[in-house]
């Protein structure tokens, strides 16, 4: 049987720190069940798109933050779909 996986990024609005900033989270869907994770980075909702789950422009503190959020979350999405498959 083949597991349906899905995968979805989102900032918390509602958790906003003294800074402004979101913390990130990784919501992954197996086979209808959710389950979420805080991927331990924040930043600042006016540049997070929400259409293609990252962060946009040239936020420098995220450019030098390792690992990048693009990196981290690629990551969790793929360690996930080994997990799950």
């Amino acid at each position: 049987m083949k597991n349906k996986i899905v995968n979805h990024c989102y900032e918390k609005e509602s958790w906003k720190d003294k800074n402004g900033e979101v913390p990130i989270y990784l919501r992954i869907t197996v086979n209808g069940e959710r389950s979420e994770i805080s991927t331990n980075r924040k930043v600042d909702p006016e540049l997070w798109d929400k259409a293609s789950q990252r962060v946009t422009g040239r936020y420098i503190t995220y450019l030098l933050e390792p690992p990048s959020h693009h990196t981290l979350i690629h990551s969790l999405t793929v360690m996930s779909a080994l997990f799950f498959s």
